[in-house]
């Protein structure tokens, strides 16, 4: 009885996915009637694999696939064609296999290249790349093979110079970013041979942009922790650029849980960049005089390229030395490593020349100190609050929402306010 009905039902699915296929192909001149087909498919096959081999056999996937990159269909309806792609990707391991070639990742990586491309699009265009791409390290290699992984690399470069000045580049930078994230997704070989294209500034800027949103900043700091940890030299690209003051902040001040996680990494794996590859002990004031720069310079035989790039440090003395940049940030009594909340106060007063990373958590700990100031309830509150408890009775959140209360208020203190006016009422009565 069981097997009747699954062939009934099997036989019902074809003719639906059958007749749903014949509209794709006969409606070509009706872009919202393919759009429509194609959304069924998708409702249809999402998170069902049998299905997805039904369609599949009738030849579904590879229609919709040329589709995807015919140049006579609407822009919606190769938007909708990727999206049902990537839904069936994701329903079928042998469905996603067979996409996962070489002429779709060059065709995707087209797509988000052209500026012309609907900014939708270059989204769905994403989403079906990390449905293809995401944990799969051979597919990945695929992918950096087939030249993608490179376009988008500079296609990153051009938007996100431009963050800053432009609302598109900054969100074609996000969307760009989260791709090039699945890319390099458990990859560090991959990861690490990005360092020649300096993303890592640029990803930075897309982070200062005046235009970027809180769920946007996650992603692009999941790709600064693929990047940082695949390579030391990434990690001194992200301190050059000023960017471990702007991890801090995020830690300190981000509401959002996820972000301050992504920030606590990026912060250790740059520590520990810090300790085992730029750490050297700083100078003392005797030796820098005792020396020219030159012969300081010379000293440092041993450092890499990268610690070789200069900034000048200004002394007591109104002296310029020329240092490597990674004593900017061993100015301290200690390293960072080292610092702890029961020696940072003192460490901080007794410091002359702290870094920016200890500036940066010092003001950071003086606003965690700082009291909050008593805002004491006006007459209008008062009323509020009275008029609130007879409409909502003990129901402190109706009434903090529905009368408008100073910014702070909360239904704790709301909660004690009235606690307060009523024993005081009590009070009154007794003494009368």
């Amino acid at each position: 009885m069981d097997n009747k009905t699954d062939y009934r039902n099997n036989n019902s699915l074809k003719t639906d996915l059958r007749l749903l296929l014949e509209c794709l192909k006969f409606q070509m001149k009706s872009p919202d009637l393919q759009k429509q087909s194609l959304l069924t498919i998708h409702s249809i096959c999402e998170k069902r694999e049998d299905t997805v081999d039904i369609l599949r056999e009738l030849g579904g996937v590879t229609f919709i696939q040329n589709l995807s990159k015919s140049s006579v269909v609407h822009e919606d309806v190769k938007e909708a064609a990727l999206f049902t792609l990537g839904t069936v990707a994701e329903a079928n391991v042998y469905c996603k296999n067979s996409l996962c070639r070489k002429e779709t990742f060059v065709q995707l990586a087209c797509l988000l290249m052209k500026e012309d491309t609907p900014l939708t699009q270059k989204r769905v265009s994403v989403y079906f790349l990390s449905v293809l791409i995401a944990n799969n390290t051979c597919v990945q290699q695929s992918f950096f093979d087939s030249g993608a992984l490179d376009t988008l690399a500079l296609a990153l470069i051009r938007q996100a110079s431009a963050a800053d000045q432009s609302v598109l580049s900054y969100q074609l930078s996000v969307t760009i970013s989260k791709t090039l994230s699945a890319c390099i997704t458990d990859n560090r070989p991959l990861a690490s041979g990005l360092v020649s294209y300096d993303l890592v500034p640029h990803l930075f800027s897309v982070l200062t942009s005046p235009h970027l949103e809180s769920e946007d900043s996650l992603s692009v700091l999941l790709t600064l922790c693929h990047c940082t940890e695949a390579s030391e030299e990434n990690q001194f690209q992200l301190v050059e650029c000023g960017g471990l003051p702007l991890i801090i902040t995020l830690l300190t001040e981000d509401s959002n849980e996820e972000v301050r996680k992504a920030a606590t990494f990026i912060l250790q794996t740059c520590k520990q960049a810090s300790k085992h590859q730029f750490f050297k002990p700083p100078l003392t004031t005797k030796q820098m005089s005792s020396s020219s720069p030159e012969q300081g310079l010379q000293g440092q035989a041993d450092i890499s390229v990268e610690e070789r790039v200069l900034s000048p440090v200004r002394c007591v003395g109104k002296t310029t030395y020329f240092l490597p940049v990674c004593f900017l940030f061993l100015g301290c009594v200690l390293s960072f490593d080292e610092v702890t909340s029961r020696t940072f106060s003192s460490l901080q007063s007794a410091c002359r020349h702290s870094c920016d990373m200890h500036k940066v958590l010092q003001e950071a700990t003086e606003r965690f100190r700082e009291r909050n100031k008593r805002k004491s309830f006006s007459c209008e509150e008062v009323a509020y609050l009275l008029r609130g408890v007879e409409t909502y009775g003990s129901s402190w959140n109706s009434i903090l929402w529905s009368y408008p209360f100073k910014p702070g208020r909360s239904n704790v203190s709301l909660a004690k306010k009235y606690s307060l006016l009523r024993n005081r009422k009590v009070k009154d009565s007794v003494c009368e």
